[in-house]
C-alpha cells in the first residue's frame, strides 16, 4: 500500500499561499476601512518599519527620533494601501510599500499645516 505524500494538488507546505492570501484580504479590508486589519498590517510590517526607522535615526539609543519615523513609516504603509490595484499583484506588494514607506520617513514636514494634511507637492506619479 502506497500513501501520497502529497495529498492535494495546491497545497503549499511552505505556507506562502495561505500567507499570501491572507494579506491580501487584510489589504481589502483595509482600503474599505477597517481600523483592525489597518493595525493588523501594522504588526506585520512592524519589523521593516524598525529597522529601516533604526537607520535613519542612527542607531537604536535614539528612541524619540526612532518613533517619529516609526509613525511616519505607518503614514506611508497606510498610502501605499491606498495607492495599491491588485493588477501589481499581492506577492509583490511588500516591495509596493517600501517605496511608500521610505517617501514617507524622508518626508520632513516643516509646519503645523503640512504636518496636520500631510501635502506633498509634485510627490507621487
Amino acid at each position: 500500500m502506497t500513501i501520497p505524500v502529497k495529498l492535494h494538488g495546491s497545497v503549499d507546505p511552505s505556507g506562502r499561499q495561505s500567507e499570501l492570501e491572507s494579506l491580501g484580504t487584510c489589504i481589502q479590508k483595509c482600503q474599505t476601512g477597517d481600523l483592525r486589519e489597518h493595525m493588523r498590517l501594522a504588526r506585520i510590517f512592524r519589523p521593516l518599519i524598525r529597522t529601516l526607522a533604526e537607520k535613519r535615526a542612527g542607531g537604536p539609543d535614539n528612541v524619540k527620533e526612532i518613533n517619529r519615523f516609526c509613525a511616519l513609516g505607518r503614514e506611508g504603509l497606510y498610502e501605499a494601501i491606498l495607492e495599491f490595484t491588485p493588477k501589481v499583484g499581492i506577492a509583490h506588494f511588500r516591495v509596493f510599500a517600501l517605496d511608500y514607506i521610505e517617501n514617507a520617513m524622508d518626508s520632513r514636514p516643516k509646519g503645523f499645516w503640512q504636518k496636520l494634511f500631510r501635502i506633498r507637492f509634485g510627490k507621487r506619479r
